[in-house]
């Protein structure tokens, strides 16, 4: 959206009767609006590219950081830590309560946060629960 005002501002001052210092700030939106997707598609990839993917399974659980770090962890060597967050909007008022799971590594290295009340959360707790009886 700002690079469709920029083509927009940039061609309507650079075809308009305008003096010199106009038609370089025309100059300068249009280079704007080339940059402002490249620039935009950069940060992105480098974002995209440190997502934390949790997959359970019946045997355990699979943590992929990033491109490089991926933790294969069974029942037996997975913990998780359950904290209970609550949050107020104003005065006297009370907001959603969250159950985050904390699943964590041999080390106690927190691996992910997820909710229970995602189906992935939900999996967590009771696959850890049945096959470690905790």
């Amino acid at each position: 959206m700002p690079a469709l005002l920029c083509l927009i501002f940039g061609a309507g001052i650079l075809t308009g009767p305008c003096g010199p210092g106009a038609k370089a700030v025309a100059v300068g939106l249009l280079v704007l609006m080339a940059a402002l997707p490249v620039a935009g598609f950069l940060a992105e990839g480098r974002l995209t590219h440190r997502d934390t993917r949790l997959r359970v399974f019946a045997g355990g659980v699979v943590v992929t950081v990033g491109v490089a770090r991926t933790h294969a962890l069974t029942w037996p060597r997975l913990t998780v830590t359950e904290r209970t967050k609550t949050t107020s909007y104003g005065q006297n008022s009370h907001g959603p309560t969250v159950h985050w799971l904390y699943p964590a590594g041999p080390d106690g290295t927190p691996l992910a946060r997820i909710s229970t009340h995602n189906t992935a959360g939900t999996a967590i707790a009771r696959g850890k629960a049945e096959r470690t009886g905790t």
